[in-house]
């Protein structure tokens, strides 16, 4: 399945240690949920109004976070392409890949919020129905915004790590840097 350029199927064959971080933990949010039990309508409307805050915290938290990680993206390009090594287009798909992530984490973070701001509390006409399953939608949402979160901290500490041992001459990483041929071929090096 391929969206935005991205083929999903071969970034979660290469990410699968940030994909299991980012589902563990989304997943312990839904069990939390779960283990706390079945609320009544009206638990969940005061339940609801209580978390209101440290939700929106939180979704301004990753919204922030979100942006910054894409912000300096264009510093790590900006130095990769002006560091003697050229790298090869693994190096670049990785990117690309921490991009992507990133960008839906931001979106979902925004969504999360821009749902949340609604003035719900304060309508009398709504049924203890619809609290309840706000409160659930809430914090099934909030708890996969965390764990997509997480992906894109550990799928972005992979790619540090990456560059680090390349430069740095620790793991054998030259997968990720231009053969002599595709110089020769490409002498301005690899600008993606």
């Amino acid at each position: 399945m391929k969206i935005f350029g991205i083929n999903l199927s071969n970034v979660f064959k290469r990410s699968r240690l940030p994909f299991l971080w980012g589902a563990s933990a989304a997943l312990i949010g839904l069990a939390t949920t779960y283990i706390v039990g079945m609320v009544s309508g009206f638990e969940a409307k005061n339940m609801l109004q209580d978390s209101l805050t440290r939700i929106n915290t939180f979704c301004n938290t990753v919204i922030l976070g979100s942006a910054t990680i894409l912000a300096l993206l264009f510093t790590v390009i900006g130095f990769v392409n002006n560091h003697k090594k050229k790298f090869d287009a693994n190096f670049y798909k990785r990117i690309k890949q921490v991009a992507f992530f990133t960008t839906a984490t931001f979106i979902a973070g925004m969504l999360l919020f821009l749902l949340l701001n609604f003035p719900i509390s304060n309508s009398d006409d709504l049924s203890s129905k619809y609290y309840k399953i706000a409160y659930y939608v809430t914090l099934g949402a909030s708890s996969l915004v965390g764990g997509m979160m997480i992906f894109v901290i550990v799928l972005l500490y992979q790619t540090i790590v990456d560059l680090a041992n390349l430069l740095g001459g620790g793991k054998d990483m030259d997968y990720l840097l231009e053969s002599e041929e595709e110089q020769t071929e490409n002498p301005e090096g690899s600008q993606r």
